[in-house]
């Protein structure tokens, strides 16, 4: 990160709390993440180990619905890569190329457009 660490996860936190779904923010139990309460049973956890290094997983009811992540592990399905979302964990699809960028400040906008129908 250009920024250090501490100064970046201060931006995002901002960020974050502008939204009406975001009911509290902390830290997570490793220092590259933050958990996001959304509230009814709904959490929202970012991996931000690096620019290059990044997982965002989405959680309803404790299940993992969705995560959007850059591990190198589908290059070979998605043809290019390395980003790419689940967007169905629980029916175990086929990931798709994901137009994150490891930046939450850039992807907040995605991650709640995409996690919308799942708080209603």
């Amino acid at each position: 990160f250009v920024l250090e660490r501490e100064n970046y996860f201060k931006l995002v936190i901002q960020e974050l709390k502008k939204r009406k779904e975001v009911k509290n923010v902390s830290k997570g139990k490793k220092d590259d993440t933050l958990n996001v309460n959304l509230g009814n049973n709904c959490l929202l956890t970012l991996r931000l180990t690096s620019e290059n290094n990044y997982g965002y997983m989405f959680f309803k009811n404790s299940k993992s619905i969705i995560r959007w992540d850059n591990e190198p592990h589908h290059i070979e399905k998605l043809r290019i890569g390395p980003d790419h979302i689940h967007e169905n964990l629980i029916k175990k699809g086929d990931p798709k190329i994901s137009l994150a960028t490891g930046s939450v400040l850039f992807d907040i906008d995605l991650i709640f457009r995409t996690i919308k129908p799942h708080l209603e």
